[in-house]
Parts: structure tokens; sequence; C-alpha cells
């Protein structure tokens, strides 16, 4: 019986080296970890600042799901799963242009509404990445031909209007604020 079993076994090995060394093993890129450390930060000033903010109550939710994405994003990036660090990302990035709505009646949320840009310029600029390059929108601090803005960049290329708050998106659109 062992005779049998000796020779399988040293297939199998065998196998398993080869697959070992040739399938491709999904790995987090070091620039992306030092995008999410950027992220995560920007998110934990926005958590510090939105405290002494006069947001709508319902703030500390969206903020909690803002930071939620954002860590889920981070996480399913370290294990390589590009659907749900996409789907957090987009989760994100959702929940900084809702943040953002809130405070276009905030008067004194100048640096929040800035942060957030921040916070939606980082995450499209990882959801770029993760995708790959983007016809429309490259999120790297230049407005570029083709974009309206960036959400990198500062200021963002986009109108700055007493009447209207506006901020730039993850297209590289500048979007209107509304007021809830």
């Amino acid at each position: 019986m062992s005779k049998t079993i000796k020779p399988l076994r040293s297939l199998f090995i065998g196998f398993l080296c080869a697959a070992l060394l040739f399938l491709p093993v999904p790995k987090a890129s070091a620039a992306s970890m030092v995008e999410y450390a950027l992220l995560l930060v920007a998110v934990l000033l926005l958590a510090a600042s939105a405290q002494d903010a006069d947001l709508p109550p319902g703030s500390q939710v969206v903020i909690n799901q803002l930071d939620l994405s954002v860590e889920g994003a981070r996480a399913a990036n370290l294990v390589g799963n590009r659907a749900a660090e996409l789907s957090r990302l987009s989760k994100a990035i959702g929940a900084a242009e809702a943040l953002m709505g809130m405070t276009s009646a905030c008067g004194e949320c100048g640096d929040l509404r800035n942060t957030l840009q921040q916070i939606i310029g980082h995450a499209a600029l990882l959801k770029t990445s993760a995708v790959g390059a983007s016809g429309t929108c490259q999120p790297n601090g230049i407005i570029q031909p083709n974009e309206q803005c960036d959400p990198l960049a500062i200021p963002t290329g986009c109108p700055v209007n007493t009447t209207a708050l506006t901020y730039c998106s993850d297209d590289c659109l500048c979007e209107l604020a509304f007021i809830p």
C-alpha cells in the first residue's frame, strides 16, 4: 500500500509546488497601502471636526458608514478581492457626497468640505487604480483637458459660487450639493 501512496504523494507535492510557482497570488501594492493610510487619516480628521460642526442629526450615521466603507475597502485590498474593494470604495464616495450635501447648509463647514473633497479624491484615485486607467477621469491633482475638475487638485476647478455649493465628483465633474 505504501508503494502506491509514495509516488502519488510525490506527484501531489510536485503539482502543488508548480501551482505555487506559476499561479499569480494577489498582493496589495505598497502604493495603495499609502493611499489607504491617507484616506483613513482624512476620515479620522473628518470625524473629529464633524463633532464641532452644525450638521444634521443623521450625519454621524453617514460618517460611521464612510469609516466602515473605507476600512472594508482596505481589508478587501489586502486580500486581493477587487470586487469588494470597488464596491466599498463606491459606497465611501457615496457617503462622502452625502455628507457634502449635509454641509451645504452649514456656514462654518469650509474645513469639513475640504476634508470631504480630499476623501472623494483619494477614494477616486484608489478606485481608478483598482479598475485600471479611466478614459475620462484621472484624479492626480492636475485638471486634464477631458476633465471639468480634479478631486485632488487645490482648488478643484469647480466654480466658487456663493449661492450654491459645488464639489468635484469622482467622475471629475462639478456637482451641486443640494441643501437638505
